[in-house]
């Protein structure tokens, strides 16, 4: 029996999961909530940074390189882009061609908005002066590369901090060996690993994230059409609608 490879991520993201908690009861409460205040801590300095860097990241470095790739490829001459942008003057059937390109590339995966929505704010930037390249860059492909630069700063951060954790929570592991505050300890670790195994979930889920963007989304195993039709994974991935 081929199992579809959505269903593949979630189970295999769904026994991670599980094994975060039965490795938080085996390391008590005291290993566990130094591990996830520092991961919490980590998470949130990761969550204030993330942003404003890549958008400064971005816009010092990439911005020109990303019209240049917008330029060269997407609307290189004889191009599928370039043929429906060219048919801006009718324009429903420009919109229609552009929304379905941009959607079957993937990218109305990396906003908030649909593909439809991401082709009218293209065919409204385009007019007479306006650069093609500068338009089709903003509105379709940014998206897609601030959610890697986000993330890739995101982990950085957490990476820094978590070296510092490991180091403390090694020192808190002693506490099982005291008896009849062991059992209690390790108790309390399961509940406090269940936080910790909904923090890691998210990260597992933003790194697959990433890679899809890395890849643009080329990979048949792993792409922003397979990401859609999963069920824990996208469920995960809603708690960035909590970050601040």
């Amino acid at each position: 029996m081929n199992l579809p490879m959505n269903l593949i991520l979630d189970l295999a993201l769904g026994l991670v999961l599980l094994s975060i908690l039965y490795t938080s009861w085996k390391r008590g409460f005291m290993a566990t909530a130094i591990r996830l205040a520092g991961t919490v801590a980590g998470f949130l300095l990761a969550s204030l940074v993330s942003r404003p860097a890549a958008a400064e990241l971005y816009s010092r470095f990439l911005e020109s390189r990303v019209e240049d790739y917008v330029r060269e490829n997407l609307l290189a001459e004889g191009s599928a882009l370039a043929e429906a942008l060219a048919g801006s003057s009718q324009v429903n059937s420009a919109w229609e061609a552009v929304a379905e390109l941009l959607e079957e590339w993937g990218l109305d995966y990396y906003t908030s908005g649909s593909a439809g929505d991401m082709s009218r704010e293209l065919l409204d930037l385009l007019g007479p002066g306006t650069d093609p390249a500068h338009a089709v860059a903003q509105v379709a492909v940014r998206p897609l590369v601030l959610t890697v630069l986000e993330i890739a700063v995101f982990f950085l951060v957490l990476f820094a901090v978590g070296l510092v954790v490991r180091l403390l929570t090694g020192l808190a592991l002693g506490v099982n060996h005291i008896p009849l505050v062991g059992g209690v300890n390790r108790l309390a670790g399961l509940l406090c690993g269940g936080v910790y195994a909904l923090l890691v979930g998210y990260l597992v889920s933003a790194a697959l994230v990433f890679l899809t963007g890395v890849s643009q989304n080329r990979w048949e195993y792993l792409n922003s059409g397979i990401l859609r039709e999963t069920w824990l994974i996208q469920g995960l991935l809603s708690l960035r609608d909590f970050r601040p």
